[in-house]
This record gives structure tokens, C-alpha cells and sequence, in this order.
């Protein structure tokens, strides 16, 4: 399933974010050439795609420990997660994330 950046992406202006992480922390870019890292609200991207009814849900899925993200700019590295905004690593202007909640699987491509 292919995502936009935008419908997933952390802002610091957005409240809803600063809810859920309240240190603001939005990514970064290395200095000189090489991988971005961006801030992505797990949550909205469960719900797009299709692994839960509401961000709520997909947030309670989260604080339940029932969701397992494979990072696959990270040589497949798999583990649980529980908050709802994490970093990933863009190679280049997409990246893909592999989700696992109870027995159903989606592989997201989020698109810069």
C-alpha cells in the first residue's frame, strides 16, 4: 500500500502531535549526504492501512503491545512498538515498513 508522507508525517505545529510526543522530536537529516529521518505517526498509518477501525483503536492496539513493525531499511530489523510516533529512515524518497498486528500483515511504501 503506498502512503504519502504528508498523511502520516509529525509536525511540532500540529497539537494532536505535540500530544503524543511532547518533545517535539521531528527527525533529521546527517550532515553531508545520506539518509533522512522523519518523524511518522504509527498510528495514522495503521489506520491507512486498513489494521485498525480509528487512530484511537490503532493507539490501543499500540499501549497493548500487538503491533510489530519490520523496518526494512534496517536489514528487516522487526520489534514491538507501543508509541504512536516513531523515525524512519528514507534511502531515498520512499521508504518501506512492514506491520504486524495480530495476524494481519501490511507492507506500507511512504512516499516523500
Amino acid at each position: 500500500m503506498k502512503v504519502s508522507y504528508t498523511e502520516v508525517c509529525f509536525e511540532v505545529d500540529n497539537p494532536e502531535d505535540l500530544a503524543v510526543s511532547p518533545d517535539g522530536l521531528v527527525g533529521f537529516r546527517p550532515a553531508g549526504i545520506g539518509p533522512v529521518i522523519l518523524g511518522v505517526r504509527l498510528d495514522r498509518l495503521i489506520l491507512k492501512c486498513g489494521l485498525a477501525d480509528s487512530v484511537a483503536d490503532a493507539g490501543r492496539k499500540l499501549k497493548a503491545g500487538s503491533v510489530k513493525v519490520v523496518d526494512q531499511s534496517v536489514s528487516g530489523m522487526e520489534y514491538v512498538e507501543a508509541k504512536p510516533h516513531i523515525l524512519v529512515t528514507f534511502q531515498g524518497s520512499s521508504t518501506r515498513l512492514v506491520l504486524k498486528v495480530g495476524k494481519k500483515i501490511k507492507a506500507a511504501v511512504i512516499e516523500r
